[in-house]
C-alpha cells in the first residue's frame, strides 16, 4: 500500500532539503506496517552509490533508489524542476548550495525548520547551515561541505601591520586596507 508523503526531501551537493508540493504523485512507497518505505533519490555527485548502499545496509526499514543524474542547472536542476511541475519529483536529489534560495522561492523546497532538532544543527557547521537557510527558515541540510582555503602574503601583511583575517568581515576590511596604503596597488578580494 502506499503511504502518501505531503513532503520531498532532497539531498544536496552540498545540501538536503526538501520539495514542497509534490502535485499528485507520490514515490514514496510502504509496504505495509513492518514493511520497508522506497524512497527515490536523484544525484549526481561521484559516491552517491556508496553512501546509499550503506544508508540501505543500516536502515532495514527504508530502502533508497538512486538514479545518477547529470551535474548542474541544465542537467538535475532543470530535471528537477520538470519532475516537480508534472507531480512526480524524487523524494531525495542532489542540490548545489547556490541553488537553496531559487528553488525556496519558486516553491520547490518545503520549509524543514521543525522537522530539524536543534541538537542536529549544533553538530553542522554554522556557516554550511546558514547556506541551508533562506528568510530565516531551514530549507536544506549540509551533506558534502567543501572547505575554504585563504591563502596570504605574510610579508605584505608584516610589511603594512596588519594581522591575518579570521572573519569575512577581517577579511573585506584588510582588503580595503591594503588598497587604501598601497595607493590601489593591491584590490581587494571581497568588495561592497
Amino acid at each position: 500500500m502506499a503511504t502518501p508523503i505531503a513532503r520531498r526531501t532532497v539531498l544536496g551537493a552540498g545540501l538536503a532539503a526538501v520539495l514542497a508540493g509534490c502535485g499528485g504523485k507520490k514515490t514514496a512507497t510502504s509496504s505495509g506496517s513492518g514493511g520497508v518505505t522506497t524512497l527515490t533519490y536523484w544525484s549526481s555527485l561521484r559516491g552517491s552509490d556508496g553512501v546509499v548502499a550503506k544508508f540501505n545496509e543500516s536502515h532495514p526499514n527504508i530502502h533508497v533508489r538512486l538514479t545518477d543524474t547529470p551535474a548542474g542547472a541544465s542537467g538535475t536542476n532543470a530535471k528537477i524542476y520538470n519532475a516537480f511541475k508534472a507531480g512526480n519529483a524524487p523524494d531525495l536529489i542532489t542540490l548545489e548550495q547556490a541553488d537553496v534560495t531559487q528553488f525556496a522561492l519558486d516553491g520547490v523546497l518545503a520549509d524543514i525548520t521543525n522537522r530539524v532538532s536543534e541538537d542536529t544543527l549544533s553538530k553542522l557547521s554554522p556557516q554550511a547551515v546558514g547556506w541551508a537557510t533562506f528568510a530565516g527558515r531551514t530549507y536544506a541540510l549540509p551533506t558534502d561541505v567543501e572547505p575554504f582555503v585563504m591563502f596570504y602574503n605574510k610579508t605584505l601583511l608584516e610589511k603594512y601591520g596588519l594581522d591575518v583575517p579570521t572573519t569575512w568581515d577581517e577579511y573585506r576590511s584588510m582588503g580595503q586596507t591594503l588598497q587604501k596604503k598601497t595607493g590601489g596597488k593591491v584590490k581587494p578580494a571581497l568588495q561592497d
